[in-house]
């Protein structure tokens, strides 16, 4: 069996999805199958150019202007930290 699985490193749901594939594939090479995995990364944005782009324009192309400014969580965090 061939399988592409497309992880996205940081995403908790892929992670946890690749566990429950590891278990499937055991079970598979147990009773004597073979299983050929091939990993594709998650592309954010397929758009994207080999010389890259600085991240807050990405950012505010996503999600606006507005969205790319830190929270005020994030800033008494920041301010928390010294």
């Amino acid at each position: 069996m061939d399988v592409e699985f497309v992880f996205d490193v940081p995403c908790v749901w892929s992670c946890f999805a690749y566990a429950r594939f590891q278990r499937a594939a055991a079970r598979i090479r147990a009773g004597g199958g073979e299983v050929t995995v091939r990993f594709r990364p998650f592309q954010l944005d397929p758009r994207a150019t080999a010389d890259g782009e600085p991240k807050i324009d990405v950012l505010r192309r996503a999600f606006g202007a507005g969205r790319t400014t830190p929270s005020p969580a994030s800033s008494r965090r920041r301010r928390a930290r010294g």
